[in-house]
């Protein structure tokens, strides 16, 4: 049995599915998690908390690093993770980096992590366009798994839905614009999202006036029992988003909820226009593209049948579980290796935020959290370098 110890931010949204997925499922190996922030949401931690400790003692990490046979590092360059692996230094192990964002817009997958001494493991396949990535040493798992829940589609008496981030660096920003324009087909549509974030969503869409079209819900625990209320998951993200594996798509989809996307990079990776869903080119052209499919239920019937083939033949819980054990199989018979978190973050968090955020427009990385400038001065308050960098409008950051 190979121990395995996973380091995370948190257990939220994505990662948090992905990470006790992964562990409940797993019958062959040992893991243990150490958490850095304690979960707002207790959905996913709920389900491993006995293998779960939550610390940022730099000792007791250090000394579990030493306990273990692999340390998976669950990545995105959060800064309380960057904070940590800057203290550690350097540490002597096996090393996974699975990247839960795909890194090809910000906050960017850098050149240091890709050539160093530890296994990378993408989430999505628009990591590869990445400069320095390449399919023979960086390996591909997606984080999102098909549902196992029962499908239902006697429920699904509701037309549309939104489940995902509030976030304006998630969702378009245009969305909204879409819904009031095309109000005369989507009638109504219930969005759910962040609790933290539902009050000032709320008040957008007091302002739009579109409050007799749209609800608004917080975090939901039972999410699967929503899909098997409704037939389209209405999920149009921002061009720039941070997403990868994309879970509420495949979740959706694989209780037969037919997803309506834009061609961005990754969700075209996974909706087929017109074969397991609907693939929008031109928000301008909205209603253009979906007409046929909302008034067509015959063809509502094979699309949704598709989505659920597809999400369950390549999302399936077992062919996560079956890669991972390759990739720990292997692991477990290699040496284990010095890695210089010091060289590979760039020596410190000024530096490295300028590498996870070069070429990129400033509004992008302004936020208070999803790695924003604003979110890593939160963590590291004192850095003069990363206040002087608030206050200056260089926007090639």
């Amino acid at each position: 049995m190979i121990k395995i110890l996973h380091i995370t931010p948190h257990l939220g949204g994505g990662v948090g599915k992905a990470v006790s997925t992964l562990i409940k499922n797993d019958k062959k190996n040992l893991h243990e998690v150490i958490c850095l922030e304690k979960p707002k949401e207790k959905k996913f931690y709920n389900k491993i908390k006995e293998r779960v400790f939550f610390s940022k003692s730099l000792n007791f990490i250090k000394d579990k690093i030493i306990l273990n046979d692999i340390i998976q590092i669950e990545y995105w360059p959060h800064p309380i993770l960057i904070k940590i692996l800057l203290q550690i230094k350097k540490s002597t192990n096996r090393f996974i980096f699975w990247c839960h964002f795909s890194g090809v817009k910000f906050p960017l997958i850098h050149e240091k992590i890709l050539k160093s001494k530890a296994q990378i493991i993408f989430t999505t396949p628009v990591s590869y366009k990445i400069k320095h990535s390449d399919k023979k040493n960086h390996k591909l798992i997606s984080s999102a798994t098909a549902s196992d829940y029962k499908i239902n589609n006697s429920k699904k008496k509701n037309n549309f839905l939104y489940v995902g981030s509030y976030h304006k660096s998630k969702i378009h920003p245009k969305f909204l614009d879409i819904v009031q324009k095309n109000k005369h087909i989507i009638k109504k549509i219930n969005f759910y999202g962040e609790n933290e974030l539902k009050a000032n969503f709320s008040k957008i869409i007091k302002k739009k006036k579109l409050g007799n079209i749209i609800n608004v819900n917080g975090f939901v625990n039972k999410i699967e029992k929503l899909f098997n209320k409704h037939k389209f998951l209405l999920y149009i993200l921002n061009r720039n988003h941070y997403g990868s594996a994309e879970n509420i798509l495949i979740e959706a989809m694989s209780l037969g909820v037919i997803p309506i996307v834009l061609n961005n990079d990754v969700e075209k990776t996974i909706v087929k226009d017109k074969e397991n869903g609907i693939l929008i080119k031109d928000l301008n052209y909205f209603y253009e593209d979906t007409k046929f499919i909302l008034k067509n239920k015959k063809f509502q019937k094979k699309i949704s049948k598709n989505s659920i083939y597809f999400a369950n033949k390549n999302y399936s819980i077992d062919k996560m579980i079956s890669s991972f054990n390759k990739v720990y199989i292997k692991q477990s018979k290699t040496k284990k290796l010095e890695i210089n978190f010091k060289k590979i973050f760039e020596t410190n968090e000024y530096n490295f935020f300028l590498t996870i955020s070069k070429k990129e427009n400033l509004k992008n990385i302004m936020s208070k959290n999803k790695c924003g400038l604003k979110h890593y001065l939160k963590i590291f308050p004192k850095n003069k370098k990363l206040i002087q960098h608030l206050n200056t409008k260089d926007t090639n950051v």
